[in-house]
């Protein structure tokens, strides 16, 4: 990567903390107005990746910072040679809580629990076939599996949770 790269990347995030920082400068205001119950601790936070042309790619996670909502949980995801994997935290769901659907190029998970709801719709990082979709949870983790799109057909695809 050139310095002018590193230096991009820099004022990117530069910006995204001057973004924050109104953010959470505007969360205080209005907990000194209208009051904020903390029955609980508020988490958001981002992750920093690289698209294969080398550009950075932000995704933040975690609870909605101004309005009520659902947290957005924390992913990741793997591209093996045929295989894409998508790993994402959703601890305190059963997996009956939870439900998965994706089309060749997204993905939806939602979870309802007494006490937290998590949503996340996200640009999967290759074209994948839902059908061949596999999905497991396991101590707060959902891990689904995909192979790479070959002929799949458009559309979404629910995806059983084992």
């Amino acid at each position: 990567m050139e310095d002018r790269d590193f230096r991009d990347i820099y004022e990117y995030i530069e910006r995204l903390m001057d973004d924050w920082e109104r953010e959470m400068e505007n969360m205080v205001r209005a907990i000194r107005t209208r009051g904020f119950n903390f029955d609980r601790p508020l988490m958001k936070g981002f992750t920093l990746a690289f698209t294969p042309d080398g550009q950075p790619f932000f995704r933040t996670f975690g609870d909605p910072l101004m309005a009520k909502g659902p947290r957005e949980p924390l992913i990741e995801q793997y591209v093996d040679k045929d295989t894409l994997r998508v790993v994402c935290e959703i601890p305190g769901a059963e997996k009956e809580q939870i439900k998965v659907e994706a089309t060749e190029e997204t993905m939806d998970i939602k979870a309802e629990t007494p006490g937290r709801n998590y949503h996340a719709n996200f640009t999967l990082k290759e074209p994948v076939d839902p059908r061949s979709s596999q999905a497991t949870y396991r101590n707060g983790i959902l891990e689904v599996k995909f192979r790479l799109r070959g002929n799949a057909n458009k559309g979404y695809h629910p995806i059983k949770v084992e």
